[in-house]
């Protein structure tokens, strides 16, 4: 090997060695939420919602005085008006969720795939990384000038001892070579840590939100200005539906936010582990040129036995 040879497997490593860092710090844990697809529904729907109430306000107190003027024709039908709201509000939800769920299936669907082809790579980098790593400290060991092995072939007794000596450091370099496999296999199975669900933090906002819907609706109830105990009765649910629904989507904001903190600290151990695969790659590289070099060695005394 030459010098140029060698500039060239340096390259060679520090293109390796950049494109493993690249990779990594292209793994993303956060993925997209139903709800980043889903809000435009929502506030479509908290629009039409909140409109449709109040002309419902003003259509009932314009029945009323209606009614007080003693005229009993052309009042508004406000059943109708509220049925109308409700199948809308279900549609919105209903068509709305179903295109916000796909869409963020699919796109997450994107992602992993993507991560799993980064790691993929990353794995593929380290298989090349490590043997330009070996054969660079082959060479760095041919011109450093270390003695070759001396045979003693006048006293072959110790040269039995020394192939015995061999054949237990190779074996001992082995076992350390699959404790470096096994190292390395545990390196890149899993996260770094427990990785936590939204729900690890949401479920407060789910039993709070039961609690809400009631009062909500106990109290509009009770302060709606409609006349008509049913229409009241209706009007006052879907107020309650709009904050139950509010509640679940503000607080699973808040509980992804803390999910995604949670998680972020796992990409970061993720790092720190990636740097201790880096140091046993290092030493797989050791063991392996270790492992050659006891080879050379014991096939020289095995020769040098036979011409004995």
């Amino acid at each position: 090997m030459t010098t140029d040879e060698l500039n060239n497997i340096n390259k060679k490593i520090a293109f390796f060695e950049n494109e493993i860092s690249r990779c990594a710090s292209e793994i993303d844990p956060r993925r997209a939420t139903t709800f980043r697809y889903f809000s435009p529904f929502f506030v479509v729907s908290l629009v039409i919602g909140i409109g449709g109430l109040l002309f419902m306000f003003v259509a009932n107190f314009l029945n009323q005085e209606k009614i007080a003027a003693g005229v009993t024709a052309e009042r508004f039908p406000l059943r109708l008006v509220f049925l109308a709201l409700l199948v809308i509000f279900m549609l919105i939800h209903i068509i709305g969720g179903i295109y916000a769920r796909n869409k963020c299936d699919a796109f997450n669907a994107a992602l992993n795939k993507r991560d799993y082809e980064k790691r993929a790579e990353i794995k593929g980098y380290e298989e090349q990384l490590a043997k330009l790593n070996l054969a660079k400290k082959e060479y760095l060991e041919s011109i450093s000038g270390a003695p070759s092995v001396v045979e003693r072939k006048e006293i072959p007794e110790d040269i039995a001892a020394a192939i015995t000596a061999r054949k237990n450091q190779i074996s001992l370099t082995e076992k350390a070579m699959a404790e470096c496999n096994s190292k390395l296999a545990r390196l890149h199975s899993g996260p770094a840590a427990l990785k936590r669900s939204s729900m690890h933090y949401f479920w407060p906002f789910l039993v709070a939100s039961f609690i809400v819907f009631y009062y909500v609706r106990l109290y509009s109830t009770m302060y709606i200005p409609i006349s008509d105990y049913e229409l009241n009765d209706m009007v006052s649910l879907l107020i309650a539906a709009h904050v139950f629904i509010a509640h679940h989507i503000f607080g699973g904001i808040f509980a992804r936010k803390m999910r995604d903190k949670f998680n972020n600290g796992s990409k970061e151990k993720y790092s720190a582990r990636f740097e201790e695969a880096t140091k046993v790659r290092e030493e797989m590289t050791d063991l392996e040129y270790k492992r050659s070099r006891l080879c050379e060695e014991l096939r020289s005394l095995e020769e040098s036995v036979q011409t004995t």
